[in-house]
């Protein structure tokens, strides 16, 4: 191959390129990780959105009997806080799209998520 001029050129190209392709090659990696990263935080916090919806709304009626709230009304209260659940993704998808922008709007409504939790 040394003695071939056109075998020497085509594999000096060839180092070249991938000279030339080595920067977009790390910049694929940080991407993917980068996606991976924020793939599972989502994953996460939806996990925990759900254990905790799901935990409160199983327990809500019964603690609101308790409480001293008739069943009618715990019912209806039960019914109202699963109605809000439900729509206040309308509110999210708006503030995603605002100037808020997606990330801001996430780890607001899910700090606001986690604090209505533990009170």
């Amino acid at each position: 191959l040394k003695s071939c001029p056109s075998a020497q050129a085509t594999w000096d190209e060839v180092r070249q390129q991938q000279q030339r392709s080595a920067p977009a090659a790390v910049a694929t990696s940080l991407a993917a990780q980068t996606m991976a990263m924020s793939i599972f935080f989502i994953m996460v916090i939806e996990l925990c959105e759900r254990t905790g919806y799901y935990t409160i709304s199983s327990s809500k009626k019964s603690w609101l009997q308790n409480q001293g709230y008739s069943n009618s009304m715990s019912s209806s209260l039960s019914s109202i806080f699963g109605l809000l659940s439900y729509v206040s993704c309308f509110l999210g998808g708006w503030l995603a799209e605002t100037p808020v922008g997606r990330y801001r709007t996430i780890l607001a409504l899910v700090s606001c998520y986690v604090v209505g939790c533990f009170v």
